[in-house]
């Protein structure tokens, strides 16, 4: 739930000054760093 309100937060103060291609590129990334602190946290050390 948090990462989709983080993700609606920041739609909205990029989507004023930037195209939906920089804010579909910013979401990508924001992505694949929650799924690479996931795998980090889950990992057994």
């Amino acid at each position: 739930k948090k990462t989709y309100s983080l993700t609606h937060a920041a739609m909205k103060l990029l989507g004023k000054n930037a195209t939906e291609t920089n804010v579909t590129c910013l979401l990508v990334l924001f992505e694949l760093v929650v799924i690479a602190i996931a795998f980090l946290l889950v990992r057994p050390v």
